[in-house]
């Protein structure tokens, strides 16, 4: 057993299983010659960040964006037919054979602009192939035709592809085949056959299960891709175009053989990353407290690895640590990106994972002046208050390069129309952020003087008071974005003096208030109809009309502001008032 099937399944938390697996003898699987030529193939993108929750907590995990796919050896000197969808702006690419432990580095050749499939190429010789049909001799079709599919569903790791049978059900407006054959993720690229006169015959390759229900898969013709060899690829010598720069640098195609090994092998430990108890049943310690596999992880990515494999390595390591706090994994995942920062600053910058981790690591003096160190022990407290994926700090603060959202510090997510932000964010200069605070409730209180027009007046200020103040804001638009508009309905009572008399006022509010701002500090402009009822000097001077104009600043649920209200308060003058108006938002 080498030590990659070994990394396998220390990862992906196998060994179990495995034992078990000895108990019985099995015999080797018996496969035909189109099952030999049907290959696993294993593609890595980036890597982003999940949040989930954990015993009440939310916490990151790093997911790697790694998927599976299959294909179809078509020549033997390695040129495999498979689904664009599976190879497209991939940074690693690898294949495995059946029954292969190791996997072999691939670059891509061709992808079709407008269909869905595309070439790769990988090193060797191989007896196992199937040729594309001959332009001219491809094999006509018609409805209720049976067919069969072969490829690799569901499990990255098996390592004998699956049949499925269906029959041709119609053409789609797009050219493709509909089938009856239950497609799966992973049956993408795979080879599609009919059987005729004795012989199977190449007729297209899988690319997706229908959109519109299960039991529906549909398929790429393989006419397109026999042309395309024919009039593209072998005219334009588009495989030694593709290898080119790996020939001139024997040592660059060495770090891809590598990386590829670390995609493949990550894809299929990987392969239940949608379920985040995964990460939480790694165990603690191995001997001497240290797993084995974290010092073979350690040693592949650091040791002349691609930027990229590094990158994918550490995010795993991150994710350990999350889960079992094991400080081992913590320092070889700092020590991988730290190498990353100062060997390819490029990679570094594209990636938040890594610079958000940087930020952590300075900010607990995790750094010194030789590379990264620990002092002391990084316990879980000490990556906490204002730190990445842990509670923001009082005054929702976090260290330099966080933002402070649903009170955890994240890392910016890059966003623009085509990206857009999870829900309760925004996009904002590029990056996505928290959305402008706009609660359905607000409270408050109001006090201020008023400002007499009487002509005969001693002074301009003849009285003064304060109230309470309730809103209902029913319809909020716009709180996902950098502004925000409200309808607004809401009381106030209050209590003062104005001309010597004591007064009580009872306001109904109803208007509108619009926000203009970032998350954290908010510029805010209210506009309310107010009429209401005074008593003064014992006497209901009746209902009367009057409006409210506020400017303030909103601090998170905060408010403070100023507010001018003016109304025909009795027959003979208007009543001004200048408040001062503080409140806070009730979600």
């Amino acid at each position: 057993m080498t030590r990659w099937k070994r990394l396998t399944l220390s990862l992906a938390t196998l060994a179990a299983c495995s034992a078990a697996s000895t108990a019985w003898a099995q015999a080797t699987p018996q496969l035909n010659r189109l099952e030999k030529a049907t290959v696993r193939v294993f593609a890595c993108r980036s890597l982003s960040l999940e949040r989930i929750e954990r015993e009440g907590q939310e916490v990151y995990l790093a997911v790697p964006e790694v998927g599976h796919g299959s294909g179809l050896m078509v020549t033997d000197d390695g040129l495999i037919l498979t689904a664009r969808h599976v190879v497209q702006e991939v940074t690693g690419l690898a294949v495995k054979l059946p029954l292969a432990r190791e996997a072999i580095p691939a670059v891509v050749v061709y992808e079709d602009p407008t269909l869905d499939f595309a070439f790769i190429k990988v090193q060797g010789t191989f007896t196992d192939h199937v040729p594309l049909p001959r332009e001219g001799s491809i094999k006509t079709l018609v409805t209720r035709d049976k067919l069969f599919s072969i490829g690799y569903p569901l499990d990255p790791s098996a390592s004998t592809p699956t049949t499925q049978e269906g029959i041709v059900s119609r053409v789609t407006e797009e050219g493709l085949l509909q089938t009856s054959a239950a497609l799966n993720p992973g049956h993408s690229g795979g080879p599609a056959f009919v059987d005729s006169g004795g012989q199977s015959h190449l007729i297209g390759i899988a690319v997706a299960r229908h959109r519109l229900g299960e039991g529906m898969g549909l398929i790429v013709p393989i006419g397109p891709a026999v042309q395309a060899y024919n009039h593209d690829i072998v005219p334009r010598n588009l495989v030694a175009t593709a290898l080119e720069r790996y020939q001139r640098d024997p040592r660059l195609w060495e770090t891809m053989r590598r990386y590829s090994i670390v995609v493949a092998e990550m894809t299929e430990a990987f392969h239940d990353q949608s379920n985040p108890a995964f990460w939480f049943q790694m165990p603690r310690s191995g001997p001497n407290g240290v797993p084995a596999f974290l010092r073979e992880l350690e040693s592949l990515a650091v040791d002349s690895m691609l930027p990229e494999a590094q990158l994918l390595v550490s995010g795993y390591l991150w994710n350990l640590f999350v889960a079992t706090r094991d400080e081992t994994a913590l320092r070889a995942c700092i020590e991988i990106v730290a190498h990353l920062r100062e060997n390819n600053p490029d990679v570094f910058a594209r990636s938040t994972f890594a610079q958000g981790l940087m930020h952590v690591v300075e900010a607990v003096g995790a750094m010194s002046e030789t590379g990264p160190t620990t002092t002391g022990s990084l316990e879980p407290d000490t990556m906490s208050c204002g730190n990445v994926g842990v509670g923001c700090c009082s005054g929702r603060y976090c260290i330099e390069g966080l933002r402070c959202i649903d009170h955890i510090c994240v890392m910016p997510q890059p966003c623009n129309d085509d990206q857009p932000c999870p829900g309760g964010q925004i996009c904002r200069r590029g990056t996505c952020d928290a959305a402008p605070p706009f609660p359905l409730f607000r409270l408050g209180v109001a006090a201020g003087m008023a400002i007499d027009d009487h002509a005969n007046a001693p002074s301009a200020v003849d009285g003064g008071g304060g109230g309470v103040i309730g809103l209902f804001q029913p319809l909020r638009l716009g709180h996902r974005t950098p502004w925000a508009f409200a309808l607004i309905a809401g009381a106030e009572l209050s209590v003062g003096a104005w001309r010597q008399a004591v007064t009580f006022s009872g306001l109904v509010d109803l208007g509108v208030r619009f926000l203009i701002g970032s998350p954290r500090v908010a510029a805010v402009m209210t506009l309310l109809y107010t009429p209401g009822v005074i008593i003064a000097e014992g006497r209901t001077s009746g209902v009367y009309l009057a409006y409210r104009a506020m400017l303030g600043v909103q601090l998170g649920r905060f408010e403070i502001g100023v507010s001018w209200r003016e109304s025909g308060r009795t027959a003979d003058s208007t009543f001004r008032a200048l408040e001062l108006v503080a409140s806070w938002g009730i979600r």
